[in-house]
Formats: structure tokens, sequence, C-alpha cells
């Protein structure tokens, strides 16, 4: 791994910032704050869009935490919108192996319920607006990454050996 040249450099803003982990994300979430939205709404597009261009990374079957600061309330809160187990699971039956892959291994989704309830408690823009580009992104696709061919490419194996799969 080579190391960060830009330690040290660092972005500032004056009327909002977007970061995430793919740059068409990014961008959905910018274009949300250019529609007037706030940085809740702008957070929900980028994670969705996310769900679409890394799939192995972010998924609608997916779970998720939201550390948020409220400003008109001046406070700071936590939203947990990960699943739970299913009810008859059987701890004592699951090993190490069964944590990494199969059906044991997953969560009840909670990123939908997640995001619709930081949307009905904090959001400014319709609800279907949110999800613009990322189904754009679905349905006309878009070029992948280094990172994503790579992932791709290594988990064919893994899933072409896994019955679960």
């Amino acid at each position: 791994m080579k190391p960060n040249k830009h330690v040290n450099s660092y972005v500032t803003g004056k009327t909002g910032m977007v970061v995430s982990a793919h740059p068409l994300a990014s961008q959905a979430g910018v274009k949300i704050l250019n529609l007037g939205g706030n940085a809740f709404d702008a957070a929900i597009a980028v994670a969705s869009s996310l769900c679409v261009v890394e799939p192995y990374m972010s998924g609608l079957g997916g779970v998720g935490v939201a550390l948020i600061y409220v400003s008109r309330e001046k406070q700071t809160r936590a939203l947990n919108f990960s699943g739970r187990c299913p009810r008859d699971i059987n701890i004592n039956r699951i090993d190490k192996a069964d944590f990494d892959s199969g059906t044991l291994s997953s969560l009840i989704p909670g990123v939908v319920s997640g995001w619709k309830e930081l949307h009905e408690k904090y959001g400014s823009l319709q609800w279907d607006s949110l999800f613009e580009s990322s189904i754009d992104y679905a349905i006309n696709g878009y070029d992948l990454t280094p990172l994503a061919t790579h992932v791709i490419s290594e988990s064919h194996c893994k899933l072409e050996n896994n019955i679960e799969a």
C-alpha cells in the first residue's frame, strides 16, 4: 500500500460539503444540496447511491448507524438502524466460519427504515427525490472504479465455491 501523501491537506466549505467513498455518491449529495435539501437529505442520497455504485460495501439489505448533530436542537443524536438477529437463532450453534459467509452471517436489514426515520424527523425534500441519482446509476450504469473491478474479480472464486451464494 502506498503512503497517503495528502495527510496534511484539507478542504473547507462555508455552505456545505459532501464526502463519500465514491465520487458519484458524493455528486448525488451535492445535487440534493443544490436543490435546497439539507445534510440529512444529502446523506440519504449519498447512502442510496453507494448501494448502487459500491454494492460490495453498502446495500439495501444492510444496517447502519447515524451520528448526527441537529443544530436547531443543539443536540448530537445517534440513530442505530442495525437489524436484529432472527428470533429463533441458536447462538451456541454458530461457529466463527458462520460469521464470514452464509445465511447465519446476516442480520435483518434495517438501513431503509433508518433512512426513513432520519428523513421523517429531519429531512426537508420529498422522499422520492432523494433517490433520483441512485435510480439513474442503476438504470443507466456507471464506470467501475479499479477497486470495484478488483472486488468483483476476487469475489468470483468465493462465490463459485459457496453453494449458499
